[in-house]
C-alpha cells in the first residue's frame, strides 16, 4: 500500500509542477521573468481576471505592450490599478510609461511610432530609442523601470 501512496503523491506533485511551469510561461505573455530581471516596478499579475497584458505591436527592435491591472495589496482595503505602456528590446525589459486612467488610452503602433487615441497625448517615436518623457492623456510622464 505504501508504494501506491508514494507513486500517487509523486504523480500529484509532478502534475502541479507542470501546471505551474505552464502558468509561468503564459504569465504576461511569457515575459514575467524579463520583467523581474529588468527591475520592473509594477505588479506582476498572472491572473487574467486582474489584468491584461496585450501586445500592441513591434517597431523593428522594440516590442510594445499595453498593461492594464487591478489588484488589492496584502492587508489592503483599497484596490489599486492603472495602465502602463511597456517597452522591450528583444527579450529584455527596458522600461515603461505610466498612463493615468481613467479613462484608459488606446495604444497603436505605426512604423516606429507609438500612438494614442487621446488628443492630449504625444506620440512616442522609438526610432532613436524610447524618449525620456512624453505626454499621456494630458499628463507629463517619464520613462522608467
Amino acid at each position: 500500500m505504501k508504494p501506491l501512496i508514494a507513486a500517487l503523491s509523486f504523480a500529484a506533485l509532478s502534475l502541479s509542477a507542470c501546471s505551474l511551469a505552464a502558468t509561468q510561461q503564459d504569465c504576461m505573455d511569457g515575459r514575467a521573468r524579463a520583467l523581474k530581471d529588468g527591475g520592473f516596478s509594477g505588479p506582476i499579475l498572472c491572473e487574467n481576471a486582474r489584468g491584461s497584458f496585450v501586445l500592441v505591436g513591434r517597431t523593428g527592435a522594440y516590442t510594445i505592450y499595453d498593461y492594464r491591472y487591478r489588484f488589492r495589496p496584502p492587508h489592503g482595503a483599497v484596490d489599486h490599478g492603472g495602465q502602463k505602456i511597456l517597452i522591450f528590446r528583444g527579450e529584455a525589459y527596458l522600461g515603461q510609461y505610466p498612463a493615468s486612467p481613467p479613462p484608459y488610452v488606446t495604444v497603436s503602433v505605426q512604423g516606429s511610432v507609438v500612438r494614442f487615441d487621446s488628443a492630449d497625448s504625444k506620440p512616442i517615436d522609438l526610432s532613436n530609442g524610447p524618449p525620456t518623457d512624453t505626454v499621456l492623456a494630458g499628463y507629463d510622464v517619464t520613462f522608467f523601470r
